[in-house]
Formats: C-alpha cells, structure tokens, sequence
C-alpha cells in the first residue's frame, strides 16, 4: 500500500506483476516507461482487489492494467496514457481471457489511442467507468471487435525484443501468511 512503482527501461516493462491470489493491491503510483511494450499492472492472480491507484505509462506500445483473473475488483483507480498521440498502440484495461466473475467499475481512464476498455464478455460487471480515448479510438470493447483484438495483439508490439530484456518493478508471486 503507498508506493511509488516503475517499470522502465527495457523492451518490455512492467510495473507491477501480481500472481499472489487475495492480494490487495491499493493507494499506488504504478507506472512503465522508456519502453517498447509497457504494462503498468499485470494480473493474473484470483480473487484480489485493485483500488485507487494512479496507473501511468509513456510506452510507445501500453497498456495501463493487462488482466485475466476471477473474482476480483477493479475499482475507483485513475489510468492515463501519458504520451497517447505519441504511442503506436494503447490500452486502458485489457481484460481479456478466462477470467469470470469480476467487478470492474468508477475508473477513469484516459488520453487512450485505441481503446479504453477491452473484455471478454464472460468477465463479470463491467459498469460507470469513465472512458476517454482520442479521435477515433473506441471506448469500449469485446471479443467481437476483431480489429481492436488485431491491433492489440502482443506479436504486434514484441517483435523481436530478445535483445532488450524484461524489467518488472514489483512481482508478487504468492502472499505471506
């Protein structure tokens, strides 16, 4: 809880990786940058709550919260892309997968390329989020948009980064008890 967490400098920076199920991840500045392939947050842990944070990326290829989790809570954070006419591709939440269950609501997120919100429709509740994306970015999206899935696909931002490494800020693999 309160801290300032970066990811920066590598062809792929993420800023916080959670893989800790039940975490509680809250009251952070999360941010990648000076990277290729930005993700501020990945997600891949169930049942966890992430809540007014203030997530950030100047990547040239972001995305604010990669998440593929169940029963979790997404809530009241402030997302913005920093450099958003800047980027190749940017996405606020990108919660696509298995995931079910999950509560994702009253997030800003902004200065978005492409598209603020995508989801697979099996996600949960996905409502009152506030989204704003650039001239001719799409607020809100599905599996069914092919051309957003297209554009946003990793292959498209990762190239040939073997060279450039991954640097992750903050990973959380399981939680103390």
């Amino acid at each position: 809880v309160s801290n300032n967490i970066v990811g920066e400098w590598s062809g792929t920076s993420i800023g916080l990786y959670n893989n800790g199920e039940y975490g509680n991840i809250s009251s952070n500045k999360i941010l990648a940058t000076h990277t290729i392939c930005g993700r501020s947050i990945i997600n891949r842990a169930n049942h966890t709550t992430i809540n007014s944070n203030i997530i950030t990326t100047t990547s040239k290829n972001g995305r604010l919260l990669d998440f593929n989790a169940s029963e979790c809570v997404v809530s009241k954070n402030i997302m913005e892309v920093i450099v958003g006419r800047e980027c190749v591709t940017a996405c606020g939440i990108y919660a696509m997968g298995e995931g079910v269950n999950n509560i994702i609501t009253e997030n800003v997120v902004t200065n978005v390329k492409d598209c603020a919100l995508i989801a697979s429709k099996n996600m949960g509740l996905i409502q009152n989020n506030i989204l704003v994306v650039l001239d001719g970015g799409i607020r809100e999206a599905s599996e069914e948009n092919i051309e957003i899935i297209n554009l946003l696909d990793e292959k498209n931002c990762l190239g040939n980064l073997s060279n450039f490494g991954v640097f992750i800020g903050l990973r959380i693999d399981r939680l103390q008890t």
